[in-house]
């Protein structure tokens, strides 16, 4: 998605109600099934909560009371924290009469629904005081099923909260507005398209998008025991998996490609509407890319290390904020308030956790450092001591990164940080160029008599090659003291002799002379 704004629907999510013990969706879902509350999930709910005013609300505006909404259907779907949720049901409650307006107001028809469907996830009344959403929402659908507004178009994105709503009620406009809804799904490809200004159903120009077809079918799911919805969803998420990046990720048709919100809407709805592996395998997918967007507060998030949970919006977003800080917080909400309940799928690390770096590198250029057993998708973090990092973790639980080394010879540890409390180090020593010193044990040889050869300057442990004009005479590693010793023959031809000593590198070597007599 491009600006996260009051056209995102947040309020339209699970088909049914989510139930916090075992986390099951109930009703006649796809997919249904028992999701474990993980580390991923808490993190993200705890960095919400954190921004949340003392009116247990994002903001006073519009766009902050929705991205409270979609906070608080999140819980709802999710089952993370029911005392979060009851302060979300209190704080939109102190905003409701500003947010949906007088009844009647076709203006704000459509936070009339997104208010209707978090309430009814949430297991409240639909009556707020003197508010009663459902007679709102009731008012504002049309004789055709649509959700009236003030411009005259036909909104297929906010009809699905409207669908989820009165469904949810048993209302009996439930079935006019499903209807509407499943005639607004493109006969070309099975998705549906955001607007009616984007898409004229049935026609072979009809351009669906992977975020409104996400929310149709999440405000289907509860009704697909009726065999039409059964087939529009069923094709919905065909649509979807064909959508989805090679990465796991989702975009919008007409906006940002490629973002957290997109691929988190898509995921839970693939997890909660589809049937086959294929869509639980997809949905799996878009957990994993959504958890790389997740930072760790861990020492590689720089300048967004007190951002622990926060879900950064797109790949540039998220290297923005690693560099300079959140600096669009309402951005960073509005994303990780939509996203978050997807990473309910998000698989757990495998296996031992391991770490490897070669033992030796040039200082100043760079070593890579390979990590395996993190769980997939997972910013987990490797630093030199005292020195650079990077962050490390692929889709597949391994990864590797490249960290600038310093242009000193210094012994690093090279140590893996995971979110979940590993630290593993393994030691890495840079080499910077130097000049060695050769000794010989004297300066002149009877020939065919024997030279002793030392090299010193060497770091301890590190590997020594002595050469007697072009032949190797020695080899091993520096003791102690870095220093490597050899006694060799010198032959019997007579003259001016070298001897070359050089270390790991060729840009550590030295040289001295001698005479064979």
């Amino acid at each position: 998605m491009s600006s996260i704004n009051l056209r995102r629907l947040g309020a339209v999510v699970a088909g049914g109600a989510v139930v916090a013990s075992g986390l099951v969706a109930a009703g006649p879902t796809g997919s249904a099934h028992a999701l474990v509350l993980n580390a991923p999930t808490v993190a993200a709910v705890d960095w919400l909560e954190a921004q949340l005013t003392e009116d247990d609300v994002f903001g006073t505006e519009a766009s902050n009371v929705t991205a409270t909404i979609d906070f608080g259907v999140g819980l709802a779907r999710s089952g993370a924290d029911g005392d979060v949720l009851a302060r979300i049901v209190d704080g939109v409650d102190g905003a409701l009469a500003t947010y949906v307006g007088s009844s009647g107001d076709l203006a704000k028809s459509a936070r009339v629904a997104k208010a209707a469907a978090f309430y009814a996830l949430a297991g409240e009344s639909l009556t707020r005081g003197e508010i009663d959403l459902q007679d709102r929402l009731e008012t504002v659908v049309g004789d055709d099923g649509g959700l009236d507004n003030d411009w005259g178009g036909d909104d297929y994105f906010n009809q699905s909260a409207a669908v989820l709503a009165l469904d949810a009620v048993g209302s009996e406009e439930t079935n006019a507005a499903t209807e509407f809804l499943l005639a607004g799904q493109c006969a070309t490809d099975g998705g549906w398209g955001y607007l009616d200004t984007f898409t004229d159903p049935g026609n072979p120009a009809c351009v669906a998008d992977a975020d409104t077809t996400a929310v149709a079918l999440l405000g289907l799911v509860s009704q697909n025991d009726d065999e039409d919805v059964a087939a529009a969803i069923a094709e919905g998420v065909a649509y979807l998996e064909g959508q989805q990046a090679a990465d796991g990720s989702f975009g919008e048709t007409f906006f940002t490609p490629f973002n957290t919100n997109s691929t988190g809407l898509a995921g839970w709805a693939l997890s909660e509407a589809g049937t086959t592996e294929s869509a639980a395998d997809a949905a799996e997918a878009a957990a994993v890319w959504v958890r790389r967007h997740q930072l760790t507060g861990l020492a590689c998030d720089g300048a967004a290390v007190a951002e622990a949970g926060m879900l950064s919006y797109s790949d540039q977003a998220l290297t923005d904020e690693l560099g300079s800080g959140v600096t669009d917080r309402a951005r960073a909400i509005s994303a990780t308030a939509q996203a978050f309940p997807v990473l309910l799928l998000a698989p757990a690390a495998t296996g031992d956790v391991t770490i490897k770096a070669p033992r030796w590198v040039k200082a100043g250029t760079s070593v890579t450092v390979r990590a395996a057993g993190l769980a997939p998708g997972e910013r987990d973090c490797v630093v030199l001591a005292g020195g650079n990092g990077a962050a490390v973790g692929d889709a597949d639980g391994n990864g590797s990164a490249s960290i600038a080394v310093p242009p000193t010879t210094r012994n690093y540890k090279a140590a893996l940080r995971t979110v979940g409390g590993a630290n593993l180090t393994t030691p890495v020593t840079a080499l910077a160029p130097k000049v060695l010193t050769v000794l010989r044990g004297t300066s002149r040889v009877a020939a065919g008599g024997q030279q002793a050869v030392r090299i010193t300057g060497l770091v301890p442990g590190e590997k020594a090659t002595i050469r007697y004009g072009k032949v190797v005479v020695g080899t091993g590693v520096a003791n102690a003291n870095g220093a490597f010793r050899v006694t060799f023959a010198v032959g019997r031809a007579k003259g001016t002799k070298t001897v070359t000593g050089r270390g790991l590198f060729n840009t550590r070597r030295g040289a001295v002379t001698f005479r064979v007599v």
